[in-house]
C-alpha cells in the first residue's frame, strides 16, 4: 500500500497495475478500488491486469478475455459478467457488494 501510495504522489496521467490487490486484505482492496475509480474519474487512464474478478466488477469500466495471446472480447464490466458462464463474480463478497451499491445509486 505504501508503494501505490509514493506513486500517486506523481500524480500520473497513465497507471499500469499488475495484480493490484494480490496480497491485500478484504478492506484494503475496497480501498484501492476506490482510489482507482477515483483516478479514473479525475482524468487517468488506468489498465490492470488481474485474476480478482470481484476487483474487476467493482472497478473496471471495461474488460478484455485474453485467451492465447490475443484479446478474445472487450466489454463493457456489467456486461462481461452478466453474460459469462464461467467467469462469475461474487459481488457481495469482501465489502465490494457496498461499494457497488453506492456505485450503482451514483449512475441511477
Amino acid at each position: 500500500k505504501l508503494a501505490f501510495a509514493k506513486l500517486l504522489l506523481c500524480k500520473p496521467e497513465l497507471l499500469l497495475l499488475d495484480e493490484p490487490t494480490k496480497g491485500l486484505d478484504p478492506a484494503s482492496c475496497a480501498d484501492v478500488s476506490t482510489i482507482v475509480r477515483d483516478l479514473a474519474a479525475e482524468g487517468c487512464t488506468v489498465v490492470f491486469v488481474t485474476h480478482d474478478l470481484d476487483f474487476a466488477l467493482v472497478t473496471a469500466d471495461e474488460v478484455s478475455m485474453l485467451f492465447d495471446g490475443e484479446t478474445a472480447c472487450t466489454e463493457s464490466a456489467r456486461e462481461f459478467f452478466a453474460n459469462n458462464l464461467v467467469y462469475r463474480p461474487n459481488a457481495v463478497s469482501r465489502l465490494f457488494g457496498t461499494l457497488l451499491r453506492r456505485w450503482e445509486g451514483e449512475s441511477a
